[in-house]
């Protein structure tokens, strides 16, 4: 007995449904803020303005020392191994970190206009929607 009056009340009341209504430019703030594929290009574009920021800096110096033998010596089974120290330091030419840099920035913006095209795509999709085709 008391399945049926459940059944009841969930019966006469079933017409009652209220929706939510959402304003379109609250469904495409929400698109631009949340969708997984335009925060993921976000990301990206601030990755690679990274690779742009750090390309002009230098590689640090390089400090080592250790064992060797001598590759001169007449006497192939007299090893007599020496104590060696290197000390490296790269000096990179200036136009080709501008190239480089001018190269980053180009992947940089082509990024940009890749989510600029599926943020438009996604736009699109979800006027459609809203409108109803």
């Amino acid at each position: 007995m008391k399945r049926i009056f459940i059944a009841f009340i969930f019966l006469s009341f079933g017409n009652l449904t209220i929706a939510q209504v959402i304003s379109l430019d609250t469904i495409l703030n929400r698109i631009e803020r949340n969708h997984l594929s335009l925060l993921a290009y976000e990301n990206r574009i601030k990755g690679s303005q990274e690779m742009v920021n750090t390309a002009s800096q230098w590689m640090p110096p390089m400090v080592g020392a250790g064992l060797g033998s001598d590759p001169y010596s007449a006497n192939t089974q007299i090893k007599n191994p020496m104590l060696m120290f290197s000390v490296e330091q790269d000096f990179p030419n200036r136009s080709r970190i501008n190239k480089r840099k001018d190269y980053l920035n180009s992947l940089t913006e082509v990024e940009r206009n890749d989510a600029r095209a599926t943020k438009n795509v996604l736009f699109s999709e979800a006027k459609q929607a809203f409108y109803g085709r």
